[in-house]
């Protein structure tokens, strides 16, 4: 280009005026592509950097970077990114957040497509620093970032598979909604864009995963089942594996020992091709569980958890070691090896790693011990550390989960942030063709015919779009119907292990505090039973089951009289409202969700609900005198999102108007059931 440029030079010297003017033009032409050129000398040294990277050791990397002689800042910042990259795999953390920085407080623009994916490179990066750090929160939050910055690089690839460790990181700590929500995220992704089928294989046993924590064993082995018939030719043996060891644990669960033996092995022969000892440990553990508990065979799954232990040990699996020392301790008990059983279970709770169900029945195996050992202070002690952190359980999975879901908590939402993903790709697709004016020029007659195809394939997209919404939406709506009702199914088995559980464990040092009259651990132990009695009540309000509906709703109002709130109840109607258990809990949970955000909220002390019904449907108007708020898409809080769901659950619609003198809120719900 130079030489060109020298060239031109030369022959618009010795032009007359009127063809130096058109020559001019013409040279300032070549100039300015001389400059979009210059903008990209810097791409083939960066593309030797992202190889080097993948295939030199850290100290052989560095010193090849010190040929490179240059002061382009676009390459200091891709050398800092890669260092940090060598820094977080060989888990020197504190070096690589040194090495981020230097590219996050550069501050500098990004004004083109390499520094756009650098800082896409920059988040995931954080995201795993934070992973490893332990601070799951933040590591979702930069790993999100991170995906849709590289969607508008146009690297989709990447875009999925950071949202495929976002959703990972939230259900590995307990995250369950938000989890499966971001994965849903992805799957969306994968369905506009060429993502490799492995890796949504990867994604498929991530969502079993959680289905599977959610007890939904049927959806787990149906997805799973599908993955294994649809993607067997892309699937990797440690992907086969995992396979066979979740459809393991679904046949476990329910019972089905034969089959879960078959898939059991299945696994252990795949990881053993492999030599994956993460994925073995966790194969023997369940071999473990599964003599222990269905075959009775002690010995062997004794054995099993032996082997389980020591490869957690050599991987430094630490929540992994948990589990299994957790499973021993119980085996032992079991068999009235109370020695043993302590001994393990000390080791569970040393080890643990999140505060999940593990370290809850942890907790609870260990105050059993201690009973039996006559420390009942020990035992109070545990049992109370348990309720404690089944409480924060609850509020971890059904209230800050579906903080982080609202985000993007509907398909017009999603679609919408697609929308706007593609404006910014058009964007700099103009911007790219106002640079490249070569191309303009020699170019114009294929660009109309370009853009008549692009409006001819819109014009197909759209038509194809609009049937997809409609499967996508029914979709939805049968995705809220299933999380729902797995949130109320461990809504349930929470109160019951509070209620029999915790509950029997504080009504034995009940009786054992006044056997030795001891008024201290007598006045502890009833106010802790009164506080799980409270919130086993206020989790699964039995009263439902037991006297229907209306009296529940009254029940609720003598529960908040208690707090001079006066709740006045009117129904109109002569039969129950509804027949099915779970709708009546679902309007349950309306009612009382609203109730407590009048209360808590607009600090309201008299409200009032007044049900009737019709034909077909039932009319629930409730009002309030609070302080009212202002209520818009952009502003729905975590309660009112619940509420919101749950209404569309019971195919009703809900509508607010409030004000400084109060709420009034209607609700019109079909009763035929």
């Amino acid at each position: 280009m130079n030489v060109l440029l020298k060239m031109c030079f030369s022959f618009l010297h010795n032009r007359p005026m009127i063809g130096k003017r058109i020559y001019f033009l013409f040279y300032t032409y070549l100039i300015s592509i001389s400059l979009v050129q210059g903008q990209n000398d810097i791409t083939p040294v960066i593309n030797d950097l992202n190889e080097r990277s993948k295939t030199q050791t850290f100290e052989k990397f560095n010193e090849t970077n010190k040929t490179l002689n240059t002061n382009d800042e676009r390459v200091k910042n891709q050398i800092s990114l890669l260092n940090a990259k060598y820094y977080i795999k060989s888990k020197s953390l504190a070096k690589a957040s040194e090495a981020l920085n230097f590219f996050l407080q550069n501050n500098v623009p990004l004004t083109d497509s390499l520094r756009i994916s650098q800082q896409a490179l920059a988040y995931e990066l954080q995201a795993h620093l934070f992973f490893r750090q332990k601070a799951a929160d933040s590591s979702t939050h930069y790993f999100n970032k991170s995906s849709l910055v590289y969607l508008k690089c146009n690297d989709q690839k990447k875009a999925f598979y950071t949202l495929n460790m976002s959703a990972t990181i939230s259900y590995l700590n307990g995250n369950y909604f938000a989890g499966l929500k971001t994965a849903y995220d992805a799957l969306e992704l994968a369905e506009k864009y060429p993502i490799e089928e492995s890796m949504i294989a990867d994604l498929e046993i991530d969502i079993g995963n959680i289905f599977m924590r959610l007890e939904q064993y049927e959806k787990t082995d149906s997805l799973l089942t599908l993955t294994l018939e649809n993607r067997k030719a892309y699937l990797t043996t440690s992907q086969l594996a995992d396979i066979h060891n979740n459809l393991g644990l679904c046949s476990f669960r329910i019972g089905n020992t034969d089959d879960a033996k078959y898939h059991f092995i299945e696994a252990e022969s795949n990881y053993k091709l492999i030599k994956k000892t993460t994925g073995l440990s966790k194969v023997y553990n369940n071999l473990a569980s599964l003599y222990t508990e269905l075959q009775k065979d002690e010995e062997k799954a004794i054995d099993y958890y032996q082997k389980a232990i020591a490869l957690k040990n050599r991987n430094s699996d630490s929540a992994g070691l948990s589990n299994s020392y957790y499973n021993i301790a119980s085996l032992f008990f079991n068999i009235n090896n109370s020695d043993s059983s302590f001994y393990y279970a000390r080791l569970a709770e040393s080890y643990s790693v999140y505060e999940d169900d593990n370290l809850s029945e942890t907790y609870y195996l260990l105050s059993k011990l201690y009973y039996n050992k006559q420390n009942l202070a020990s035992a109070y002690v545990y049992a109370d550390k348990r309720g404690s952190l089944l409480k924060r359980i609850i509020e971890t999975r059904f209230i800050d989960a579906q903080k982080l879901t609202t985000e993007k908590h509907s398909v017009y939402l999603q679609n919408k942030e697609i929308e706007l993903l593609e404006k910014n790709k058009e964007l700099d697709r103009l911007r790219l063709n106002r640079n490249n004016i070569m191309l303009v020029f020699i170019g114009i007659s294929f660009l109309f015919l370009l853009l008549g195809f692009i409006r001819y394939m819109r014009s197909v997209k759209k038509q194809q779009i609009t049937d997809k919404e409609l499967f996508e939406r029914r979709l939805s709506l049968k995705s809220l119907s299933s999380l729902l009702k797995g949130q109320e199914k461990e809504r349930k088995r929470i109160a019951e292990d509070l209620h029999d559980g915790v509950g029997s464990t504080l009504t034995l040092l009940s009786l054992k505090a006044n056997e030795i009259k001891n008024k201290d651990i007598i006045r502890l132990t009833s106010q802790v039973s009164k506080e799980v009695r409270e919130i086993s009540k206020n989790i699964l309000p039995d009263v439902i089951m037991k006297l229907g509906l209306q009296e529940a709703l009254i029940d609720l109002s003598e529960q908040f009289a208690k707090s001079n709130v006066i709740l006045d109840f009117v129904f109109k109607s002569e039969n129950e409202m509804y027949n099915e258990p779970q709708k009546k809990l679902m309007l349950y949970r309306v009612l009382q969700e609203l109730t407590k955000n009048a209360v808590n909220h607009g600090k309201a002390n008299y409200i009032s609900v007044h049900c009737e019904q019709h034909k077909n449907c039932m009319d629930i108007y409730f009002e309030d005198n609070g302080s009212g708020f202002k209520y818009t898409e952009e502003s729905r809080g975590i309660g009112l999102d619940n509420i919101r769901n749950r209404v569309i659950f019971l195919d009703g619609t809900i509508s607010f108007k409030s004000s400084v003198q109060g709420t009034l809120c209607h609700i019109n719900l079909p009763v035929n059931d």
